[in-house]
Formats: structure tokens, sequence, C-alpha cells
């Protein structure tokens, strides 16, 4: 089965430009691949469907929906000066030196 020759999509992940990325790209001609990568490690690559396509399309259409609410109501906003932790609270620069 030959298919069309499809760039791949790649989308940035996190705050910062070396949290992560996830991976598009068509498979088969009825399958496309997810893949994620963090800090170097890589998870196992996801097969979907169309339809499953389309119902992940639909789920992060609505939770950015609900992101766009909360930060329009929301006014704190990350400046960059923080960090994650190890146990997933934040910390500003000064208290992690």
């Amino acid at each position: 089965m030959k298919t069309e020759k499809h760039e791949a999509m790649v989308v940035t992940t996190g705050r910062r430009d070396a949290d992560g990325k996830i991976r598009l790209e068509v498979f088969t001609s009825d399958l496309i691949a997810l893949s994620v990568d963090a800090h170097g490690e890589r998870a196992a690559t996801l097969l979907l469907t169309y339809e499953q396509v389309a119902n992940l399309q639909d789920a992060l259409g609505n939770l950015a929906r609900v992101l766009k609410r909360e930060a329009e109501t929301n006014a704190e906003h990350w400046t960059g000066t923080e960090r994650r932790c190890n146990d997933g609270h934040h910390a500003t620069r000064d208290e992690t030196t």
C-alpha cells in the first residue's frame, strides 16, 4: 500500500523550550502516529484512527476553551522566573539557589 509522503507536525510543550514535544504524522493511510518526547525520553507511540483523531481534536478544543476562560479570569500569569520542582510545585529562581 503506497501513501503520499507527509511531513510530520511537531508541537512544543510546556513553558520552556526544552520541556518536550508532541509529534504527529501519517503512519498508514488510515492511522496517525502520535508520539511524546519529554526531557530526552520518549513515551510509546500511539496509533490513532480517524475517529480517535476527531475525538482528540474535540477534546483539545474543549480544554482550550476552558484554559482561555481561566486565563481571562485569573490575574496571576506566569512570568518565566519560576521552575518546576520534582514534587510538582513551583519554586522561584531565588528558592532554587
